[in-house]
């Protein structure tokens, strides 16, 4: 498997059975980023002559800029990090891992971001699903870090899902 990333986006209702919206991105053959089989046109930085992600923004670009300051709260302040997490955090990609930590059906990642934790799972069929990282009974996390499994387990009541995300088992319904 080549160098890539899996992308994780905010979506979903918080359910096990709700796949999060995946995507991935790969460093191909003449150093051009690509977003499943679909090329981009490579930006390059031209002291450097590094291939750039195809939606990386040029910062040198006038028209891009807002022109207010950037102040010190930005990095403290709790109400600024709020804001942040509701008009930006929940809305944007984000790397979840990296796609040779998931070779073999069972194999996961876990992104923990602020207070979401979210699964990247290997399926039998090559592709990979993202899930929340709770039990849907009472919202118990299932894993704490990237392993491999045959199946998800809640430590608390024993409910146990399969890697599609499908309940395959319920103790004491």
């Amino acid at each position: 498997m080549g160098n890539g990333s899996v992308g994780v986006a905010g979506a979903g209702n918080g359910n096990l059975n709700t796949p999060v919206v995946v995507t991935f991105w790969r460093l191909a053959r003449g150093n051009s980023w690509q977003r499943g089989d679909v090329n981009k046109p490579a930006m390059e930085i031209p002291v450097l002559n590094i291939p750039v992600h195809p939606e990386t923004l040029d910062g040198r670009d006038p028209s891009l800029l807002r022109g207010d300051a950037i102040t010190g709260d930005r990095y403290y302040s709790r109400e600024f990090a709020q804001l942040e997490w509701d008009h930006m955090w929940q809305k944007i990609w984000h790397v979840a891992g990296r796609l040779v930590d998931l070779e073999e059906p069972g194999d996961f990642v876990v992104h923990d971001f602020m207070n979401q934790s979210v699964l990247c799972v290997k399926q039998a069929d090559g592709g990979i699903r993202a899930f929340y990282n709770v039990c849907q009974h009472r919202a118990l996390r299932l894993v704490d870090a990237s392993s491999s499994v045959r199946d998800f387990h809640c430590r608390y009541h024993g409910w146990v899902w399969g890697i599609d995300g499908v309940l395959k088992a319920v103790q004491d319904p």
